[in-house]
């Protein structure tokens, strides 16, 4: 069966940063990653893309070099 897509949520997470969320079979989430808001970012937004190497792509509106937001990957 074909588990539903990771999904990001703004706020509020372990770091009040926003999580990536995975799903497992169950329809249980885990957190793959809490954004710090610092170089990771903060707050994403929108989905994230897979890759066909499994790493998944996406955005957050804040966090980055000047607090500007930051194109994150993370990696499987």
């Amino acid at each position: 069966m074909e588990h539903a897509p990771s999904r990001t949520a703004l706020a509020p997470g372990a770091t009040g940063c926003g999580p990536v969320y995975k799903p497992d079979s169950a329809g249980n989430e885990a957190a793959l990653h809490a954004f710090t808001g610092g170089p990771d970012g903060a707050h994403p937004l929108a989905g994230v893309i897979r890759d066909m190497a499994g790493s998944l792509y996406g955005t957050a509106v804040f966090g980055g070099k000047y607090n500007d937001g930051v194109v994150f990957r993370l990696e499987p």
